[in-house]
């Protein structure tokens, strides 16, 4: 059974700073590995304390360098946001 866990740096009602999101969701992406996860995830939002990733690919980016083995997924990804001209 593969096992993943999603990544999507909340903060509803904005009652931590977004620093801080950041810093604890990407400590609990960090551990995922070592905790026996198969998979970690992250979602794509813009302009909303839901969820506040707004570029996906930079964050999965970050945890291949930072990991060895685990594999990495977007739940969304909005192509128009990423216009190359």
């Amino acid at each position: 059974m593969h096992v993943g866990m999603s990544v999507i740096f909340q903060n509803p009602g904005e009652r931590i700073p977004d620093q801080q999101v950041y810093q604890q969701d990407l400590a609990l992406a960090l551990q995922a590995e070592g905790l026996g996860f198969d998979s970690v995830w992250s979602v794509e939002h813009h302009f909303t304390s839901y969820t506040m990733c707004p570029d996906v690919l930079q964050f999965l980016t970050y945890m291949a360098g930072a990991t060895q083995s685990i594999q990495l997924g977007s739940m969304v990804c909005v192509l128009p946001w990423h216009d190359p001209l």
